[in-house]
C-alpha cells in the first residue's frame, strides 16, 4: 500500500512538473504561434508551392538532408498564404516542449546535481537558447528540434534500454541517429549533449567502455552524414555540393572558432556582443569546469567535457568554410549551456540560493525567448509589409496586371533591427530567393492583380541597379526605400 502511494505521488509530481513546463514553454514561445509572419527561406517554400509548382527536394537532398527534403515537400502542400506558416511553427513549439520534458527525465536519470529544481529549470534554460528559439520562430526549421529529440533517443536506446538485445539496441540507436542526421547534421551532433550530461555532469565515475561505445556511435553518425551529403547526391543526381574542402590553416580555424562560435555560445542569450555579460558567462564557465574537476574522476571528466564540447562542432572545424549561423551552432550552444547550468546549480547551492538563482535565470531565459521572436521576426515582418505595400501602391494601381521586378541592388542592413549572420535582422524583402514569394503572398492579402515570374524567384529581382523593363513590367525600388528609412 505504501509503495502504491509513493508511485502515485511520484506520478502526480511528474504531472505537475510537466504541466509547469508546458505552460512555461507555451508562454515563452507564444509569439511564434499567435502571430502571422514569414521569413527568408519560408518564401522559397511558398514560391515552389504556389508559383513554380515544383519542389526543393533536389536542393535538400544535395545538402545531405533527405529526411528533411521529404518533410518540407509534404509541408509545402499546405502553404498557400503567409498565415499557413503558423502550423509549422506550432509543430516546432510542440517539439520543444517534448524536448524539454525529455531533458527533465534525462537529467533526473543522470543524477544531474541540484535535485528537482535543477532538473526542471535546466531544460528551460537549454530550450530557450537562441538556436532553439530560432527553430521555433522560423517555419523553415520546423523539423530541427525533432532531430535533437532523435539524437537523445538514440543515446538513451544505446545506454539505458538494458532489457533489449545488444544487437537490437545498437541497430535502433544507429537508425535513430541516422534519421536525426538526415534531417539536419548540426542537430544530429546534439548526441554530444546527452553524452556530456550522462558522463561528465554528475558525481559518478567515468565508465570508459561506455564513453568509447558512444564515441564510436557518433563517429558512425557523422560518417553517415558524409554519405548522405556526398555519395547519395552523386548516385541520384550525378553531382554534389563542393562545401567540404578541408581547412588549410589550423591557426586561422582556431582563431575563428574562439572569436565567433565559442564567443556566441558562451554569450548564450545575448546575441549581440556585450563585454560585461560575456565576461560573467566566461567566469561561470571556468567555475563550472572547476566544479567538474572536483567530482569523481575529476580531471578525466574535464578533459572529456572539453573534447565533447569541441567535438560537438567538429564537422565545422575540419572544413575550410568559415560561415557562421545560429542553426549550425545548436550543439555547441547546448553543450556549453548544460555546463553553465551545472556550474550555476553547484555554485548557488553552496550559498543556499539555488532555488532563487535558477528560477531567476530561467525567467530571464523565458523573457529573452519572447523578445527574440518578437523583435527579430514578428515586428520585422510587420514593418517589411508596411514598406513593401507602400512602394507597390505608389507604383501601380490595384488592377495593374503586369509583372513586378524588384530592385534589391546594394542591400541595406540594420534597417528594422540589428543584423547578425543571415538569420537575425536580414530583411526578407531584399533577399533574392524570398522577395518573389513574399510579394505574391502580400498580393493575396491586399487583393491586387500584379503578377510574379513563376519560373524562378531570382528572375523577379534586379541586383545591379534599376533598368528599364522590356515589356509589361514595373520596377519596384525596394532597397531605395529601405535606404530612406535607414537615414
Amino acid at each position: 500500500m505504501n509503495i502504491t502511494r509513493k508511485i502515485d505521488k511520484s506520478i502526480l509530481k511528474n504531472i505537475i512538473i510537466l504541466t509547469f513546463l508546458f505552460l512555461a514553454i507555451m508562454g515563452a514561445y507564444s509569439p511564434a504561434y499567435i502571430n502571422t509572419y514569414g521569413f527568408s527561406d519560408d518564401y522559397s517554400t511558398y514560391f515552389v508551392a504556389n508559383l513554380s509548382h515544383s519542389n526543393l527536394i533536389k536542393w535538400d537532398v544535395m545538402s545531405g538532408r533527405p529526411a528533411y527534403a521529404v518533410m518540407r515537400y509534404l509541408a509545402q502542400k499546405s502553404i498557400n498564404t503567409t498565415a499557413d506558416f503558423t502550423a509549422l511553427r506550432i509543430i516546432s513549439v510542440i517539439s520543444i516542449y517534448t524536448l524539454c520534458s525529455y531533458l527533465y527525465f534525462f537529467l533526473k536519470r543522470a543524477n544531474f546535481p541540484g535535485g528537482v529544481v535543477s532538473w526542471v529549470m535546466t531544460p528551460l534554460l537549454l530550450c530557450c537558447l537562441p538556436p532553439i528559439v530560432l527553430f521555433s520562430a522560423w517555419a523553415t526549421c520546423f523539423p530541427y528540434v525533432t532531430s535533437i529529440l532523435l539524437a537523445g533517443i538514440s543515446y538513451s536506446i544505446l545506454n539505458h534500454c538494458e532489457k533489449l538485445n545488444p544487437s537490437l539496441r545498437i541497430t535502433l540507436s544507429f537508425l535513430s541517429l541516422a534519421l536525426s542526421f538526415s534531417i539536419y547534421q548540426p542537430t544530429g551532433m546534439s548526441f554530444s549533449l546527452f553524452m556530456l550530461i550522462d558522463n561528465c555532469l554528475n558525481n559518478t565515475k567515468i565508465d570508459y567502455k561506455k564513453v568509447i561505445k558512444n564515441a564510436i556511435m557518433i563517429i558512425i553518425g557523422m560518417l553517415t552524414s558524409l554519405i548522405l551529403s556526398k555519395t547519395l547526391p552523386e548516385l541520384i543526381y550525378g553531382e554534389s555540393f563542393q562545401r567540404s574542402a578541408l581547412a588549410k590553416s589550423v591557426k586561422e580555424k582556431i582563431i575563428w572558432f574562439l572569436d565567433k562560435p565559442l564567443h556566441d555560445s558562451i554569450s548564450n542569450y545575448i546575441i549581440f556582443h556585450d563585454k560585461f555579460y560575456f565576461l560573467i558567462s566566461l567566469l561561470l564557465f571556468a567555475s563550472s569546469i572547476l566544479f567538474i574537476y572536483k567530482q569523481n574522476s575529476g580531471w578525466q571528466k574535464v578533459v572529456l567535457s572539453l573534447l565533447i564540447i569541441i567535438g560537438s562542432f567538429s564537422p565545422n572545424l575540419i572544413i575550410e568554410e568559415d560561415w557562421v549561423s545560429y542553426r549550425s551552432l545548436v550543439s555547441l550552444y547546448l553543450c556549453i549551456g548544460s555546463v553553465l547550468a551545472f556550474g550555476l546549480s553547484t555554485l548557488t547551492n553552496k550559498f543556499n540560493i539555488k532555488n532563487l538563482a535558477l528560477s531567476s535565470c530561467a525567467a530571464f531565459a523565458l523573457i529573452s525567448c519572447v523578445k527574440f521572436i518578437n523583435t527579430n521576426f514578428v515586428e520585422q515582418y510587420n514593418q517589411e509589409v508596411v514598406v513593401l505595400k507602400t512602394i507597390i501602391k505608389e507604383k501601380i494601381s490595384k488592377h495593374y496586371d503586369g509583372y513586378l521586378i524588384f530592385d534589391i541592388s546594394d542591400p541595406v542592413w540594420n534597417v528594422f533591427s540589428k543584423t547578425k549572420y543571415d538569420e537575425i535582422g536580414s530583411p526578407s524583402i531584399q533577399i533574392p530567393w524570398a522577395i518573389a514569394g513574399f510579394s505574391d503572398a502580400l498580393r493575396k492579402e491586399i487583393h491586387y492583380s500584379f503578377k510574379i515570374n513563376s519560373e524562378n524567384p531570382r528572375e523577379s529581382v534586379v541586383n545591379l541597379g534599376s533598368q528599364d523593363c522590356l515589356q509589361n513590367c514595373t520596377i519596384i525600388p525596394v532597397t531605395e526605400k529601405l535606404r530612406e528609412l535607414n537615414k
